[in-house]
């Protein structure tokens, strides 16, 4: 094993980056500059170190795992304006859960920050005028729905303000753990099942609200059984509220790899209005099984 930058902390930013397109990635994994906190593993600090010491959570999770996002801007005003929603932030129980800290500046001259464990303010050096860090407690690293809805907190998707109606909406489901799609038989299409949601519903399909006509999804999903000489294919249905198909998507496909395979990929379309959206997925071979799934989708 080695230090890395967990799929769910570069999938948030992503979520970020598509609410406010001025977002540019700045670091997860430390390097010269990070040689303790929440920028490096836990496996890579002293276990007297702030980021493993004090929180019995971050004694929780991969030890392998950078928990930190910085974030940059393009525009200096997302900078004030996401670090002001942070500082609201500091009663959300989301962020007091998911979030250590974070680092930021509603002006372009003063630090500002919270620290959600303690309840108390916070402060950094002065490259926090320019950028955003989060420290993500360490039992979240890799949890796609927790930080999700942080995602949700950065963008303002979770009460979007009057000036930012014209910004996409978000739909978020996800599969709870134990919970698989069996794909039992070969070259056959199934259905990916969604035990749980943030917003719109779970089941079967996601419903797009009545106004949306144009959506920008992205999907991650963990395999089991795919040979190494096998192929996944996966698609996008829609359907009409009554469940009679509309349209489908056209097919995109992966190569097994040796032990589990796990798949990102991303659709954008426009569709009817009224309209739901089904994941389907299909392989070369049979008793193929996806044992964890997320589906993030943004609507206008």
């Amino acid at each position: 094993m080695t230090e890395y930058a967990p799929a769910a902390i570069t999938a948030m930013f992503n979520t970020i980056k598509a609410g406010i397109p001025s977002a540019q990635m700045a670091g997860i994994i430390g390097d010269s500059a990070h040689t303790y906190g929440y920028h490096r593993g836990r496996n890579y600090v002293s276990g007297s170190d702030y980021s493993v010491s004090q929180n019995p959570a971050d004694r929780k999770g991969d030890g392998e795992a950078a928990c930190a996002l910085d974030i940059s801007w393009g525009k200096a005003a997302d900078q004030y304006t996401v670090s002001q929603r942070l500082l609201n932030a500091k009663n959300n129980a989301t962020a007091k859960k998911v979030l250590r800290s974070f680092f930021g500046s509603t002006d372009g001259y003063t630090v500002c920050g919270w620290d959600y464990y303690e309840g108390c303010p916070a402060t950094s050096d002065d490259s926090h005028l320019w950028h955003v860090h989060l420290s993500i407690t360490r039992q979240y690293s890799n949890d796609h729905a927790a930080l999700q809805q942080v995602a949700a907190i950065v963008t303002g998707g979770a009460a979007p303000s009057p000036e930012e109606d014209d910004m996409p909406k978000q739909i978020y489901l996800y599969s709870k753990s134990g919970q698989t799609t069996k794909l039992a038989k070969a070259n056959t299409y199934y259905t990916v099942g969604w035990d749980a949601s943030l917003s719109g519903t779970g089941g079967s399909s996601m419903s797009l609200p009545d106004s949306a006509t144009i959506f920008s999804m992205a999907a991650w999903l963990y395999t089991t059984g795919l040979a190494p000489d096998d192929n996944l294919y996966w698609r996008v249905q829609t359907l009409d509220r009554n469940g009679n198909e509309l349209a489908k998507f056209p097919v995109g496909e992966v190569r097994g790899t040796s032990g589990g395979t796990n798949v990102e990929f991303a659709q954008v379309g426009s569709v009817p209005k009224k309209t739901n959206l089904r994941l389907l997925v299909a392989a070369t071979c049979a008793n193929v099984a996806v044992t964890q799934a997320w589906w993030r989708c943004l609507y206008w």
